[in-house]
């Protein structure tokens, strides 16, 4: 009876025992299969660099592709992506600060970056026009205060920026320096006295020179007192003509547009050292004449132009013969068509007692014989 009832159980485990043991073998080859694929996958990759070379190697299934795609990706967090609405601030900030740009320029008000640039260039501006680098050439006034010599106390700056001070036991290179730091190395280098007291100034303004040329009075070089001079000033020097127009400013081989000398504005433009300034007339379409005859060396038709006086014109004549007299007639058209004669004594006016007349176009000069 025992007997009877364990047989069944007995082959419930005969069973039983293969099955499990055939799972188990399944599992295990499925799990062999997994550590294959991961191994010749290669290791896990911490960075988020895309090798394309294990990638080749593997033969990822559907999950596997999935996951190299999104490897191939940096990593960002979610609190660094920003989200649709501060996009859109940034936007609108953007174009906010465009249209206020734009704007300020075309009501010609700058914005606060460009006022700034301004604000830079007046300053730049306003310290070339109040500074003097001393130069090669420049002639400097030495002196030492309670010291009277007898000596020259002019110094050259020679070639290679140096002055050789007689105080000094070497050169003092000075180029490019202002009165006041020369000063303060020549009060530190003089050792033979104590706390010397010196006395400095430029005497001869060499280094900085520009040309001006053209309708002016005293055309050639000038000198530049300042590192930079406003036009009005160099032109002081130079004395414009009546005709003159307007001055161009050659720099560094190139012309710059023409400036009217009626505009404030541009009177007010720096020169710079080794600039040149051509003076320009009104046009020269309709050219003018004066007459000249009687006791002159060339006599005959003669170019007019205005501002110009009879001494001025004699000259341009070649001057008075010897057997001219101190007498000299002018005579010019009047509004009716009449000539009117003027007579003048060149000796008086030769004698500065007397007025040299101005001419105008179309007089007629006649200069006397002596009795």
């Amino acid at each position: 009876m025992k007997i009877a009832f364990l047989l069944p159980l007995f082959l419930l485990a005969i069973l039983w025992v293969p099955a499990a043991a055939q799972n188990q073998i399944r599992n295990r080859r499925v799990t062999d299969r997994a550590a294959l694929r991961n191994e010749s996958a290669g290791p896990k990759r911490e960075s988020n660099h895309f090798d394309k070379k294990s990638t080749s190697d593997a033969k990822p299934d559907e999950n596997t592709s999935e996951s190299v795609e999104s490897a191939s990706l940096p990593t960002v967090n979610k609190s660094e992506r920003p989200d649709s609405s501060t996009l859109g601030n940034a936007a609108i900030r953007r174009d906010s600060q465009s249209a206020r740009a734009v704007a300020a320029a075309s009501m010609g008000r700058p914005d606060k970056t460009e006022a700034s640039g301004i604000a830079r260039q007046q300053s730049v501006s306003v310290a070339l026009t109040e500074e003097y680098r001393v130069g090669i050439g420049d002639v400097l006034d030495i002196r030492l205060e309670d010291m009277p010599t007898q000596e020259s106390t002019l110094f050259t700056v020679v070639v290679g920026g140096f002055i050789e001070y007689p105080l000094l036991s070497q050169p003092l290179r000075v180029v490019g320096l202002t009165t006041d730091e020369i000063l303060e190395r020549l009060t530190a280098e003089i050792k033979v006295i104590r706390n010397p007291r010196v006395f400095l100034k430029v005497r001869e303004y060499y280094s900085h020179r520009v040309i001006v040329n053209g309708a002016v009075e005293n055309p050639g070089g000038k000198p530049l007192r300042r590192e930079a001079m406003p036009l009005y000033a160099v032109l002081a020097a130079a004395i414009p003509r009546a005709e003159a127009t307007s001055a161009t400013i050659v720099r560094a081989g190139k012309a710059q547009p023409p400036l009217a000398l009626s505009d404030q504005k541009a009177m007010s433009t720096l020169i710079m050292p080794g600039d040149i300034i051509r003076i320009a007339g009104k046009s020269e379409g309709a050219k003018e004449f004066f007459y000249a005859g009687g006791q002159i060396v060339s006599p005959g038709e003669k170019s007019f132009r205005t501002g110009m006086t009879l001494t001025q014109a004699l000259l341009a004549c070649g001057g008075k013969t010897r057997e001219a007299g101190k007498g000299v007639k002018i005579s010019r058209r009047n509004t009716d068509g009449f000539l009117v004669t003027s007579e003048y004594d060149l000796r008086g006016i030769e004698e500065g007692k007397a007025l040299d007349p101005l001419l105008q176009a179309g007089d007629r000069i006649e200069v006397e014989r002596a009795m």
